[in-house]
């Protein structure tokens, strides 16, 4: 029976090894194709994360958002993605300043989203 373990060791030494495009891209994969995979990826998982909020009620603001927005015509994907989006600036704001995130500002964001998208 053959072994079919996946053998690090070599899988490493095979990336090592392996050479860059011109535009500094991977094993035959452009630059901006890898840019944008970890750039979704990224994406994904903050969608994630205030699915997670939301089901949790941690901040309520985000569950209390996600319906105002859909009440006000939002399609659910496209709220998330905006909700992500404040959190992605609140995770940078934290790290440029070099201190914990905030939930009351992240929570003030989100609200501000609301009412921002909110027809006059």
């Amino acid at each position: 029976m053959a072994d079919s373990r996946l053998n690090l060791s070599r899988a490493g030494s095979v990336i090592m090894g392996a050479k860059r495009n011109d535009d500094g891209g991977f094993l035959g994969q452009p630059m901006k194709e890898l840019e944008q995979a970890e750039d979704d990826f990224a994406q994904q998982a903050l969608v994630e994360a205030v699915e997670n909020q939301i089901a949790d009620g941690h901040p309520r603001e985000a569950g209390l958002v996600i319906m105002d927005l859909i009440g006000q015509g939002v399609d659910r994907d496209d709220a998330l993605v905006k909700m992500a989006d404040v959190l992605a600036a609140q995770i940078a704001h934290s790290m440029q300043e070099d201190r914990p995130f905030d939930v009351n500002a992240y929570a003030r964001d989100l609200l501000q989203l609301a009412a921002a998208a909110t027809p006059e």
